[in-house]
């Protein structure tokens, strides 16, 4: 079986190949069939080169660490390690850390993490970013349930979304009742948005340019909070 993919071989340069997708897989591994991959500014930085230029990757390699798609294989030890069988439909977390190194047991940045959409396709399978029809899934990745209700564009916000409420609550420390500023009203500075209400915040505001006029958020936004419903301003 072949997997489509573009694959990033210099600066902004992408080729399309057919990629051999591996008959066996590592015990505890998976397989992936990809239905769709958000695109962040990371991708961007990807293209355009930096992330080589400070060491971060190397050419090739399939970008794309925000993939939702379907359990195409699973050994038993995988389906019981995350609960899944074939033909759900799950998210794949684009960092997988050890989890056994010292700074992993730290809660730090581990030292051997693989990065989807960054991992080297000269390495194992290749099939290691959302921009390819299938994805090996490593038995140390994380995998969370999607529903089948959900399109593939909504679904791919899990990503952004995730990112706001780290990014706010669980990093900035926002508390019920406290008032917020998000500088800026991009794809997570909205998601932050939706934090912030979740978490009752009594005020949001947010900041933007005159070109982000169509995105900043008005007061009359139709919005259901859980604790409370927040004065949001705009500026």
């Amino acid at each position: 079986m072949l997997s489509k993919a573009a694959i990033l071989v210099a600066d902004r340069t992408f080729e399309m190949r057919d990629v051999p997708v591996p008959d066996e897989l590592p015990q505890g591994g998976g397989l992936l069939k990809v239905e769709g991959c958000g695109i962040c500014g990371t991708d961007v930085e990807q293209w355009h080169g930096s992330f080589v230029r400070n060491g971060l990757m190397r050419y090739p390699t399939i970008l794309g660490h925000e993939p939702v798609g379907r359990i195409a294989h699973l050994d038993a030890a995988a389906e019981r390690r995350w609960g899944v069988k074939v033909g759900d439909r799950v998210a794949l977390h684009g960092i997988a850390p050890c989890g056994t190194c010292a700074r992993c047991m730290r809660q730090e940045t581990c030292a051997d993490t693989l990065q989807y959409g960054a991992h080297p396709f000269d390495v194992g399978s290749g099939l290691w970013g959302g921009y390819s029809q299938y994805m090996e899934i490593v038995p140390r990745a994380k995998l969370y349930p999607v529903s089948n209700d959900l399109s593939v564009e909504d679904a791919l916000l899990y990503n952004p979304l995730a990112a706001g409420f780290s990014w706010l609550i669980e990093a900035g420390g926002l508390c019920y009742g406290d008032t917020v500023l998000i500088l800026g009203s991009g794809q997570r500075g909205l998601a932050c948005v939706l934090a912030a209400v979740e978490a009752g915040a009594s005020r949001i505001i947010v900041t933007g340019l005159k070109r982000d006029a169509g995105s900043l958020i008005s007061p009359e936004l139709s919005v259901r909070p859980t604790l409370s419903s927040p004065k949001i301003k705009t500026s």
